[in-house]
């Protein structure tokens, strides 16, 4: 009987219905006890495995979702215009990150450039994004200039940031009728001018967004 459940149990794959007599200390005793406990272990370990498996395939399914509502939010790959080209790419290390780059035609006589980072990965992230990059958008079509936007997105995002999570952002406003770019670096890595020797756009690193300023303690005079 013991030879049988266990041929069973290692042909089928599955739990044998079949519990083997437990009774008495002989060695059949002990081997059927091993035998009875080895099969509810492995059938508790694969429905777990089933288990796990549906939830991770439901996670896949709200990761791709979330993918390509992320991917709508950006701008085209590329422009084309008369004075200039745009052309650009993400490449998320996950399905869903918190990188992005924007720009928008506001009006005939400036485009807005934007790239920026925000720290972590996976839905939250990209949901940070998404908000920090509507937020850049908008202040931008208000006629904001590149300081501003910065400054009015780090307001609005670090009033409601439970998690404390943070973007990195360099953006710029560019003038194609004068070819002069007018930019400010929210915590990002500078961008390189690339030309014969590649030069690297001056300009101090700012606050990063997300986080509120300290502020400035005052000193208390003495009496």
């Amino acid at each position: 009987r013991i030879s049988e459940a266990m041929s069973k149990f290692i042909t089928d794959g599955r739990r044998t219905n079949l519990r083997l007599d437990e009774s008495g200390d002989s060695e059949f005793a002990m081997i059927s006890s091993s035998f009875n406990t080895m099969t509810d272990d492995i059938d508790s370990y694969l429905q777990n495995i089933n288990e796990l498996t549906g939830a991770q395939e439901r996670q896949k399914a709200e990761l791709d979702i979330a993918s390509k509502i992320q991917k709508g939010f950006l701008a085209p790959g590329n422009l084309s215009c008369k004075d200039f080209e745009i052309f650009a790419t993400m490449t998320p290390a996950k399905n869903v990150g918190g990188d992005l780059y924007d720009y928008v035609l506001l009006d005939a006589d400036r485009i807005l450039l934007s790239i920026s980072d925000v720290s972590g990965k996976g839905i939250s992230a990209s949901m940070y994004m998404a908000v920090t990059l509507v937020l850049m958008r908008q202040f931008a079509k208000m006629g904001c200039s590149p300081g501003e936007i910065l400054k009015r997105t780090n307001d609005t995002i670090s009033e409601h940031n439970p998690n404390l999570l943070f973007a990195t952002a360099f953006v710029g406003i560019y003038d194609p009728h004068t070819g002069i770019l007018t930019y400010s670096n929210g915590g990002h890595n500078p961008p390189y001018l690339l030309r014969r020797k590649p030069q690297l756009l001056s300009g101090a690193k700012n606050l990063l967004l997300g986080q509120k300023k300290k502020k400035k303690k005052k000193k208390k005079k003495k009496k």
